[in-house]
């Protein structure tokens, strides 16, 4: 077993140096300092009760979410980050948690129901604070504290909370900083993922606090919005995404500002989209592979090798059927959900997720083959192949199809399927969509992909009537 990597006692609570480093870019060439950050945490800390034990962070501005974390890691309160700020995936996180605060920067009223809100950040600093009254060094905050509770997407089953202590957090950005090279030439990191998801906290929101990166305080959504974030805020830049975007970005029209990188996560990326990406944005890109459960662990340059490389003094031990990730950054060993052949002590090819694994009729394949399949179908826009339960709780006997194909009918889509797809594995129903409500991400949780079976197969059961 590999050891953890040295961890020293404690670690500062902002891994700028300067108090006029930038931390966040927020439009026409305005900026937040790490001086204005520091100033704005306190004036938080100070309005957060006595017996605050956590903060439901769902500030959308970038800036915000960064305030309210580092306020909420000072005062040693936990930050609860569900991957998704749907208010039934908000109202499971607050069940989990007592003595809660939401901190918000003015969308999310509708909560105040179902827990406590501060005023919004936007207009927190009401008690003034003596720039003179700065510490001359940030509060060096120990390692073993827990400073933030994750949630994972629900893709494969209800939403489950891990904990992430304060010294695995700086261990694990700051090792990925140095393999992006953030360490020596650090970037302005524009996203399109949740600042609350895994993904967009490691690789958006932490590396600006912890290793002295820059960040666009919005989160661009359309190309339009991310063509003006780009060309607003310095090189060199760093576009973060999942393949869901990336697709859309890609085929969009317009020009971008040039990117030095661009990484993307959430699910592996076909070789044709990474193609297509190097040459749309005249970048590298680079692929992060990890979980809610286990941070990151490996990268790919997809372009180059289909096979992860996994972070330095990372290692994946098997054990049975499972494969448990440990060492370096991973402080705390648990089994990955993806299966895998390893080639040699670092590197490793994702063989899909044991959860996708179907077996009808005695053939087994797997959720992610049908999906790669379907994406080959021309006229095909998305979808999503899943085995629905039934009202009994058993799962269905044949595999249900979601699919937007505009212009297309079933009879179409399926003969596209049938050369590449085994006749038992054919989905019944197949369901033809204006568009699939994927989440921040682009998954599609299960209770999802099931409320919409459900909803299909009760109208055409009143309509049989």
């Amino acid at each position: 077993m590999s050891e953890t990597a040295s961890m020293p006692a404690t670690f500062p609570l902002c891994g700028h140096t300067r108090w006029d480093s930038v931390i966040a870019w927020t439009g026409a060439g305005q900026c937040k300092t790490m001086q204005d950050w520091w100033l704005d945490v306190q004036a938080l800390a100070q309005q957060l009760p006595p017996d605050c034990r956590y903060v439901l962070n769902v500030c959308h501005d970038r800036y915000q979410f960064l305030v309210a974390f580092a306020a909420g890691v000072w005062r040693n309160a936990v930050s609860l980050q569900p991957s998704s700020l749907a208010r039934s995936a908000l109202e499971q996180v607050i069940d989990d948690a007592a003595h809660t605060v939401c901190v918000h920067d003015g969308h999310s009223e509708v909560l105040d129901d179902i827990v406590q809100l501060l005023p919004s950040m936007l207009d927190i600093r009401q008690v003034p604070i003596v720039r003179e009254s700065l510490p001359l060094e940030l509060p060096e905050i120990p390692s073993d504290r827990v400073v933030a509770k994750l949630y994972t997407s629900g893709s494969t089953g209800a939403p489950v909370g891990h904990i992430k202590m304060w010294g695995g957090v700086n261990l694990d950005v700051k090792t990925a900083a140095r393999l992006h090279g953030f360490d020596q030439t650090p970037a302005c990191m524009v996203g399109t993922v949740p600042s609350q998801h895994m993904y967009g906290f490691e690789s958006v929101m932490m590396v600006t606090l912890l290793a002295g990166c820059s960040v666009w305080a919005g989160r661009p959504f359309f190309p339009a919005d991310m063509m003006d974030a780009l060309n607003s805020v310095p090189a060199p830049r760093v576009l973060v995404t999942s393949p869901a975007h990336l697709k859309v970005l890609v085929q969009a029209p317009g020009e971008y500002a040039p990117v030095a990188r661009v990484l993307c996560a959430t699910a592996p990326l076909s070789l044709e989209l990474a193609q297509a990406a190097e040459q749309r944005f005249a970048a590298p890109l680079v692929e992060v592979y990890g979980s809610t459960e286990n941070n990151q662990l490996a990268l790919r340059r997809t372009v180059e090798d289909a096979r992860w490389r996994l972070f330095p003094n990372v290692t994946l031990e098997q054990e049975g059927d499972l494969v448990y990730a440990f060492g370096g950054h991973v402080q705390i060993r648990m089994p990955i959900a993806d299966l895998v052949e390893m080639h040699d002590a670092e590197h490793f090819t994702l063989l899909g997720r044991k959860a996708d694994v179907i077996n009808i009729a005695g053939r087994r394949t797997s959720l992610a083959y049908l999906n790669h399949q379907l994406a080959r179908v021309a006229g095909v826009e998305d979808g999503a192949f899943f085995l629905p339960k039934l009202a009994q709780g058993q799962e269905a006997e044949r595999l249900c199809l979601l699919v937007c194909a505009p212009g297309m009918t079933v009879a179409q889509v399926l003969e596209g399927l049938r050369p590449h797809v085994d006749s038992v594995f054919l989905p019944r129903p197949l369901i033809l969509l204006p568009s699939l409500p994927r989440n921040e991400t682009g998954k599609l949780p299960q209770t999802t992909l099931q409320k919409m079976y459900d909803a299909y197969m009760a109208s055409h059961e009143v309509g049989k009537a």
